[in-house]
């Protein structure tokens, strides 16, 4: 079994190396056929030298560059240049431990397409703000509605893919955080196996950093996207 694990960043220099490291150890430690690959899209600061760094030394990490911008764009793009058994992508905060990998793996061994991580479902433990989790819920509420999607949390950092659910990818458009629930839509559509399943959820627990997220121009942006989708749907 082949485990292909990216982590996005932009503009992560302050968490990148102690939090990769974090995830190689337990991948180490407990996955006989790793690969983590550290996708960087655009960082200006100096991201792009620890992760060259990371990728010199260990040899189960790689390092790539886009200099296009977008979480979804480098996530997809490794994705569909690589050959693996299972895809995950995980955010480099790490408000989702590497301890939880095992439960995404054994989602996809159990014949899951596609494994998610769920702050909404029975069993989740929520660390966030209220603002943040009032957004989600509202969020998940019209997505849910409008594209007849079943799934309680459609943008947790932390998701895994089988080969025919990376497929479906090459439907998706968008470059950014809305991938998700593009990628989602096309696995309910074409009549895949979805799990969700509960984590453990500590926003940025490693990291000072704030998120960089515009929510308000993200929620509108993001409605025009469901639109678009709700036509697809409909065809």
């Amino acid at each position: 079994m082949k485990l292909l694990i990216v982590l996005p960043i932009y503009n992560e220099q302050a968490i990148l190396a102690a939090n990769a490291l974090a995830v190689y150890d337990y991948c180490r430690q407990n996955f006989s056929d790793f690969k983590i690959v550290i996708a960087d899209n655009a960082s200006t600061d100096n991201s792009g030298t620890i992760g060259r760094n990371l990728a010199g030394r260990l040899p189960g990490i790689e390092y790539v560059f886009f200099k296009e911008k977008g979480k979804g764009n480098a996530w997809r793009r490794v994705f569909l240049a690589a050959k693996a058994d299972i895809y995950i992508f995980m955010d480099i905060d790490l408000s989702v431990t590497p301890q939880q990998l095992d439960r995404l793996v054994a989602s996809i061994l159990a014949g899951n397409n596609l494994a998610l991580g769920s702050r909404f479902v029975t069993g989740a433990i929520v660390q966030r703000s209220v603002k943040r989790r009032l957004i989600s819920w509202l969020y998940r509420l019209v997505a849910g509605l409008m594209l007849h999607l079943k799934v309680k949390d459609l943008q947790c950092g932390f998701k895994a893919l089988d080969n025919q659910a990376k497929e479906l990818l090459n439907f998706t458009k968008d470059d950014g955080f809305f991938l998700d629930t593009e990628l989602i839509f096309w696995a309910r559509k074409q009549g895949l196996r979805i799990e969700e399943m509960p984590v453990i959820w500590q926003e940025n627990q490693f990291s000072p950093r704030k998120s960089k997220v515009n929510l308000l121009k993200t929620g509108f942006e993001y409605l025009k996207k469901i639109i678009t989708l709700l036509f697809i749907d409909k065809k």
